[in-house]
């Protein structure tokens, strides 16, 4: 089984990883993490820290390389990518080329105005997926996240 889990790189993808680290284990899927960056995005982080694109896509990696690490802890190896682009289209053409059998993602919940003008990567992705998607709230990861950690569990 292939599963593909996109992250933006917020505090709660480390928690994302692992959720979908775990599910890869139990079902012995390969796990490809993705995080797709938009030129915007990117030019504004250049033109603020004054870093080379080939600078600012090897601190994506870095990040990525740290979520890997995170979902060895399920006991995966899992791959990663940094693409470029909308992410939503980005998404569901990398799911379509790796033939993949499930996505998992994460849902910041957002609602009114700021999904208007936002939109919804998630929404976006599930409206047009080549295959299931599994939805995780991230706020329910980010408690899930304090609790392991208050008491000790990795």
């Amino acid at each position: 089984m292939r599963i593909i889990v996109p992250v933006d790189l917020t505090d709660e993808s480390a928690a994302l990883v692992r959720y979908a680290a775990g599910l890869s284990s139990r079902v012995g899927g390969e796990l490809t993490i993705v995080h797709v960056y938009s030129h915007e995005t990117a030019s504004a982080a250049l033109r603020e820290a004054g870093l080379f694109l080939d600078l600012y896509v090897a601190r994506l990696r870095s990040e990525l390389n740290f979520l890997r690490a995170q979902a060895s802890i399920a006991g995966q190896k899992p791959r990663i990518e940094v693409l470029e682009g909308d992410p939503v289209p980005v998404i569901l053409t990398r799911a379509a080329e790796m033939k993949a059998d499930l996505i998992v993602m994460g849902t910041h919940k957002r609602a009114g105005i700021p999904r208007l003008l936002m939109g919804s990567v998630a929404e976006g992705v599930l409206r047009r997926a080549p295959c299931p998607v599994v939805l995780v709230p991230l706020s329910i990861l980010a408690d899930r996240l304090r609790e392991t950690a208050a008491v000790g569990i990795p």
